[in-house]
């Protein structure tokens, strides 16, 4: 339960991580210790955000980036110089890897701290990247390439893409490999983690099949055609979402035409065009709404709240 004696046994665990940190080489003591304290620490998250502190959420999501750096050693450089350098991600070293057995307790808590940190909060983006590599890493490590794993992949290549970190070209190819082994080469997923492979594609007549089949998957995902959206009701965001999608690979197909053939049909420009002008359309709408919604929040409501519009 989410109570202050929790908390107070949070910051025992941390205390203690610190300590073993400077004691303990690895060995069997601190592998006892670090599992106990995952254990612990797995328990105290809740199932929904719904009614939790800011602060007890951020403090919690600490103490488990507490017990990560306690496991796993540092990594390099979360972001490279410039963004052009993003191209250095091929020659990019294997993840480090961790002192003692990660197990399912520590995955779910690591995720579970990413989300905090990047979706609802937003106040360390890198320190999520790392949580992410770590859980991505492990379940390529133990062959899983499920939904939960293409979920998590995903979610790593768009924040290091965000951040301009240099390890994204890397994530973004391995996200679209187990998006492909989770949910089959034509889906939806697949086209959506597709996406942040597009800037670093060759210009050759692959990479324009490739564009067009995973635009064409998502198109019919906005028209309601595919059967992993066909029997729901698609909430805002996920078609903003697929639009955007759909840009991006629409965008990068026509320039893959143009330098292949020379030109570009004029009816691919205009589809370009009014696919553009959704976009701003949304988000002016979406821009519009997030101000109406500030405004309330500043008449009533709490911290958490705020924190996370």
């Amino acid at each position: 339960q989410w109570t202050s004696d929790a908390i107070a046994l949070q910051g025992m665990v941390a205390a203690q991580l610190r300590k073993r940190l400077l004691e303990l080489d690895g060995g069997a003591v601190f592998k006892d210790a670090v599992g106990t304290a995952a254990t612990k620490l797995f328990s105290l998250w809740p199932r929904r955000w719904r009614g939790m502190g800011a602060e007890r959420a951020w403090s919690l999501s600490m103490h488990t980036a507490a017990l990560h750096d306690a496991i796993v050693p540092p990594a390099l450089p979360q972001a490279a110089p410039q963004r052009g350098a993003a191209q250095l991600s091929e020659a990019d070293p294997e993840p480090p890897a961790p002192r003692v057995p990660l197990t399912p307790e520590m995955l779910a808590a690591f995720d579970r701290a990413a989300v905090y940190m990047a979706h609802i909060s937003g106040r360390d983006a890198g320190r999520a990247a790392n949580l992410w590599a770590t859980v991505v890493s492990e379940y390529d490590r133990s062959g899983v390439a499920n939904a939960e794993a293409a979920r998590v992949a995903l979610d790593l290549t768009k924040i290091l893409y965000r951040t301009g970190d240099f390890r994204v070209k890397r994530a973004a190819q391995h996200s679209f490999e187990v998006a492909k082994n989770a949910h089959g080469v034509r889906s939806v997923e697949a086209a959506t983690a597709f996406v942040y492979c597009v800037r670093d594609l060759p210009f050759d007549e692959r990479s324009l099949d490739l564009m067009e089949v995973m635009g064409d998957v998502v198109e019919a995902a906005l028209s309601g055609t595919t059967a992993s959206t066909a029997d729901d009701v698609m909430p805002a965001e996920r078609v903003q979402l697929l639009r955007e999608s759909l840009f991006v690979l629409r965008t990068g197909a026509a320039k893959a035409t143009e330098a292949l053939r020379g030109e570009v049909p004029a009816a691919q420009w205009e589809r370009l065009k009014t696919l553009g002008d959704q976009l701003r359309n949304t988000e002016a709408a979406k821009r519009a709404t997030e101000l109406r919604e500030r405004e309330k929040l500043k008449k009533g409501g709490n911290a958490f709240d705020l924190e996370r519009s």
